[in-house]
């Protein structure tokens, strides 16, 4: 997991606000799947990133979470955008 606990609150806010403004629908629910996984997705994305940059020789640390994460946002990505193409 993002160690940033203050990101959780950003990402959880638009969420809570969204789900409580609008009707459940199986698409919607999916968005909440892809908005959720995303956020550590590109958390390490960016640490493979970094470290690659810097050469740091524990990059491998960061390669099980981002695959656990991507089995997770890449298929969800793929629905939301088959249903809601106008998102791309």
């Amino acid at each position: 997991m993002p160690p940033q606990h203050g990101a959780w609150a950003f990402l959880g806010l638009p969420l809570v606000v969204g789900l409580a403004v609008s009707p459940t629908t199986p698409v919607l629910l999916v968005l909440a799947v892809t908005w959720v996984s995303a956020y550590p997705v590109s958390y390490f994305v960016l640490a493979l990133v970094r470290d690659a940059a810097s050469r740091h020789p524990d990059s491998r640390a960061f390669r099980r979470p981002l695959a656990v994460w991507s089995t997770i946002a890449v298929p969800a990505t793929l629905v939301l955008l088959a249903a809601k193409p106008w998102l791309v």
